[in-house]
């Protein structure tokens, strides 16, 4: 298989790219926006050509595509599920209506939630930002690694399967070998 890039995750690749153009936010994927390197580049990119009144939506759907195509690929990748393009789209659009919804001045689920503010800052000496993830089923494990290093601002995506007697023991294995990678 080859390396898996953000860029082709979310933008580029046949899923990405059909739910982008009958997105809210058409456009044609990497036709379009082939200069950009980065996803930072990218996002930049389409933020400067919107109004200021559709930036918050505009985050909002980004937000809900990379959640449903991250899923999406996940369930192809480590339960064999085939990708039904339309299914993705539809939960990505239910929960893109949600997030707007939830973003009305008047809505009653804004009310009892409270707005929380991150108050920790990553220290300008962190060398390497490592997330992680696993999925477990029938005592094989799906892990997956992200890493990226501050220095160049590079992204690494890694992922393997694994045995594991249970969920637990799969999500402890994820994150001994992000450390162990970001430590080489």
């Amino acid at each position: 298989m080859e390396d898996e890039t953000t860029l082709h995750i979310f933008w580029d690749c046949h899923c990405a790219r059909a739910i982008w153009f009958s997105s809210p936010f058409a456009c044609n994927g990497g036709g379009d926006l082939g200069f950009t390197v980065t996803v930072k580049d990218r996002i930049k990119w389409m933020l400067t050509r919107l109004p200021n009144e559709l930036k918050f939506n505009f985050l909002n759907f980004l937000g809900s595509l990379v959640e449903g195509v991250w899923k999406a690929r996940n369930d192809w990748m480590f339960r064999g599920k085939g990708i039904n393009i339309a299914a993705v789209r539809c939960a990505i659009l239910r929960k893109y209506a949600e997030c707007l919804m939830a973003g009305e001045p008047d809505s009653e689920i804004c009310t009892s939630i409270r707005q929380v503010r991150a108050s920790g800052k990553i220290n300008n000496e962190t060398e390497v930002i490592g997330v992680c993830d696993a999925s477990w089923k029938d005592g094989e494990a799906g892990l997956a690694v992200g890493l990226l290093e501050t220095s160049g601002n590079k992204v690494f995506w890694f992922a393997k399967k694994e045995k594991a007697d249970s969920a637990a023991e799969a999500e402890f294995k994820a994150i001994r070998w992000v450390m162990d990678l970001a430590t080489q």
